[in-house]
């Protein structure tokens, strides 16, 4: 962990004020609650990442963590998704990771095995995620390496009932794919509340997916609601894309 009131010795000031400013923007766009999430942006051979339970919405100079890529160095203090960024780093030409907890995006993230935008800016900004499902979803060699594999072909991936992991060319970039796919995953949710029915091909580039990958109609995907009479709500079918 860097020393009290110290800068990265990479970026100085302006690295800290760039992980301050986007850590506070992700706490007031509801992405994350008050020590969830973690960021991090490369540096030659190094990394630099926030510490374990820092609070991205108020960090400080010691909340910063800087580390080699090496894996095998021990970095004492850093967050605990550090394997993840490490693994990310080393398949993908990614420059900066934001990771988040984007509620919109996790409820979509429990009916599929991919998010698709229905929305015209989602489509354009975010396109296709792939959800990925790991047995332990906090820091694990597993999910490690599914994220990474995963960040190899698309910049957005989503850990089933966890949350977004980002790559960019900078914490600019990757707070924007952000915000664009929770908006996006709200104007889902929403839809299908609504029980509107729209084919991802509909919106996205290209010529429409096969009927196969459509999104599910409305009875299909209709997300549950609680019965009338207050009893307990029956257990949700189980979705065939979704590993029991």
């Amino acid at each position: 962990m860097l020393e009290s009131g110290k800068f990265p010795s990479t970026g100085g000031p302006a690295i800290f004020e760039d992980f301050a400013q986007i850590g506070g923007d992700c706490f007031r766009s509801g992405l994350i609650s008050s020590h969830a999430g973690n960021i991090s942006l490369r540096s030659g051979d190094s990394l630099i990442i926030t510490r374990h339970g820092a609070m991205l919405g108020r960090l400080c100079p010691e909340d910063l963590v800087e580390v080699l890529l090496d894996e095998e160095q021990d970095a004492s203090g850093a967050s605990c998704e550090l394997p993840t960024h490490r693994a990310v780093y080393a398949r993908t030409p990614a420059r900066t990771i934001l990771h988040t907890h984007p509620p919109h995006g996790i409820v979509l993230s429990l009916l599929g095995s991919r998010i698709v935008p229905l929305d015209a800016e989602g489509c354009h900004l975010v396109g296709e995620v792939p959800v990925v499902s790991a047995a332990s979803a906090v820091g694990s060699l597993e999910m490690a390496d599914l994220i990474a594999e995963a960040l190899q072909d698309y910049r957005l991936c989503m850990l089933r009932g966890h949350g977004l992991f980002v790559r960019g060319e900078t914490l600019e970039e990757a707070f924007c794919l952000t915000t664009a796919f929770e908006a996006s995953a709200r104007v889902s949710y929403l839809a299908r509340l609504a029980g509107i029915s729209v084919h991802s091909g509909e919106c996205a580039a290209g010529p429409p997916r096969p009927s196969d990958e459509r999104l599910p109609r409305p009875s299909e995907d209709r997300l549950p609601r609680p019965p009338a009479d207050g009893s307990p709500a029956a257990a949700a079918p189980h979705n065939p894309e979704t590993p029991a």
